[in-house]
C-alpha cells in the first residue's frame, strides 16, 4: 500500500502539540493504494526563517517534544538520539551529527506494542530536509517510507499516520 499526503505548505514549526497531526487526520490527506508500502511526504515553507532554525525547531518540536504524537514527552535515551514513544512503546534512532547537517534520518527500532505487529522490522526510514527556499525562507520536506505487515496493517496505518 502506497499511502502519498497531499504536499503542504506554510509549515509553523511552533504549532501547539497535536494540531499538525489532526490537520493531517483530517484535512488534505490523500491516500492512494498499492501493495504495503507506506509512502508520507509533508513539504512546508517558513517564511523569513533559515534552515538551521528550522532544523532546531523540528528537532525541538517534533522530536524532543513528541510533536503531538505522544501523550506527553517521549523517553530521551543516549544524549536525545534515541527516543521512546509512550504509551506505544515505540522507539525511534536518529541520525544526528549535532552540527547544522540540513538532513536528519530517523529510524523505527521497535515498532512497540501498538506498531510492531503493523510494521515489517527494519523497513522504516524517514528522512527530514532543511534547505534555502527561493522566496527567501526554509522548506522542510519530511520524508517517511516503511512496508506494512499486510493490506490490513497498511489501512491501519493509513488511519494512524
Amino acid at each position: 500500500k502506497i499511502i502519498n499526503l497531499k504536499t503542504l505548505t506554510n509549515f509553523n514549526p511552533m504549532v501547539p502539540r497535536g494540531y499538525l497531526l489532526a490537520f493531517l487526520l483530517t484535512s488534505s490527506a490523500v491516500g492512494l493504494v498499492s501493495a504495503t508500502v507506506v509512502d508520507i511526504r509533508v513539504v512546508r515553507t517558513v517564511a523569513g526563517a533559515s534552515p538551521a532554525s528550522v532544523r532546531s525547531a523540528w528537532l525541538r518540536a517534533q522530536w524532543r517534544d513528541g510533536g503531538g504524537v505522544t501523550a506527553g514527552p517521549p523517553r530521551l535515551r543516549q544524549g536525545g538520539s534515541v527516543r521512546e514513544i509512550w504509551p506505544v512503546g515505540m522507539v525511534e534512532e536518529l541520525d544526528d551529527d549535532g552540527g547544522d547537517t540540513a538532513l536528519l534520518r530517523y529510524r523505527v527500532t521497535d515498532g512497540g506494542w501498538l506498531f510492531r505487529p503493523l510494521i515489517v522490522p527494519d523497513s522504516h526510514l524517514a528522512t527530514v530536509e532543511f534547505v534555502a527556499d527561493a522566496g527567501g525562507g526554509a522548506r522542510l520536506d519530511w520524508h517517511v517510507r516503511m512496508r506494512a505487515s499486510s493490506g490490513a496493517a497498511a489501512a491501519v496505518l493509513d488511519v494512524l499516520t
